[in-house]
C-alpha cells in the first residue's frame, strides 16, 4: 500500500509541474497583451503600460516570473482578474 502510494506521487509530482508551465506559458503564447486588454477603452501611453508591466513583474526573466508564479501558487494565490481586477480566488468562491 505504501508503495502505491510513493508511486502515485512520483506520479503526480512531475504532472502538476508540467500543468503550471502550460498554465504560465499560455500568458506569453496567446496572441495579444494582457495590459493593453487590462487598460482597454483608456488612453493610454507607451510609458504607462510599462509602468504596469514592471508592477506586474512582466519585466523580469520568464524563470524569475515562473519562480513567483509557482510561490504564489503554493500560498493559494491565484492573482488578479485582468477583466475586472478583483481576486481570482473571490470569483472563483462567487461561483
Amino acid at each position: 500500500m505504501a508503495t502505491l502510494i510513493l508511486r502515485k506521487c512520483l506520479v503526480i509530482v512531475p504532472l502538476i509541474a508540467v500543468i503550471t508551465l502550460l498554465v504560465f506559458f499560455m500568458r506569453v503564447l496567446v496572441p495579444g497583451d494582457p495590459v493593453e486588454i487590462m487598460l482597454m477603452g483608456q488612453a493610454t501611453d507607451r510609458e504607462s503600460i510599462e509602468r504596469i508591466r514592471h508592477e506586474l513583474g512582466w519585466d523580469r526573466p520568464l524563470f524569475v516570473q515562473y519562480a513567483e508564479y509557482v510561490g504564489r501558487l503554493t500560498r493559494g494565490d491565484l492573482g488578479t482578474s485582468i477583466q475586472n481586477g478583483r481576486p481570482v480566488v473571490d470569483d472563483l468562491r462567487a461561483r
